[in-house]
């Protein structure tokens, strides 16, 4: 126990923090709060769920996937704040850079589920909706679309939809029409 109350547990092996089936450190604070951190060779790590949780009094709720280290998860936000009024930031990262192809890479949500606040990210680089859907849609085999037709889809379809567009979709024809021709790269 330290000085101010806070208690922690270590698991080491080999000298480094390690642990296989848990959380290597665990802090408790006098004030309730618990933070855990699950690590592999002195590293945060962690396959199946985040590697760094933080309880909050509160509610509030902080957590963290991390690969060797960095912050990194695939499938969804690999830092995620739950607020106890029910607002919620995500941030989605790729080996430790802001990162998403398929929507916003922060996101703060309000208690009812609308969106606060976003900022769209490729490769740690703030960018505009428009490209990273022109990412999106390279990855899927669409056809080059120009930069102008791109943010116009980008203004015309919620990212939470872009799943539904496709060569056929109506709007990607339209404004493939209008503005002829890949002028961009997208990605």
């Amino acid at each position: 126990m330290h000085p101010d109350g806070t208690v922690t547990e270590k698991w080491h092996k080999d000298g480094k923090l390690h642990r296989g089936d848990g959380p290597a450190l665990v802090e408790r604070y006098p004030d309730g709060t618990v933070i855990e951190w699950w690590c592999r060779n002195d590293k945060l790590h962690r396959i199946d769920g985040p590697a760094y949780v933080e309880r909050r009094p509160d509610g509030t709720v902080v957590e963290g996937w991390y690969r060797n280290g960095v912050v990194h998860r695939e499938d969804g936000p690999a830092w995620v704040r739950r607020s106890p009024d029910g607002t919620v930031v995500e941030q989605w990262r790729k080996n430790d850079e802001l990162h998403r192809e398929d929507g916003p890479a922060w996101v703060e949500r309000r208690p009812d589920g609308t969106t606060e606040s976003e900022a769209w990210y490729l490769d740690g680089t703030e960018v505009g909706a428009w490209e990273v859907l022109g990412r999106y849609l390279t990855t899927r085999d669409m056809p080059g679309l120009s930069a102008e037709a791109l943010r116009q889809i980008a203004r015309d379809v919620p990212w939470q939809r872009w799943s539904e567009l496709g060569p056929d979709h109506p709007l990607v024809a339209l404004w493939a029409a209008v503005h002829p021709r890949a002028d961009i790269s997208a990605g």
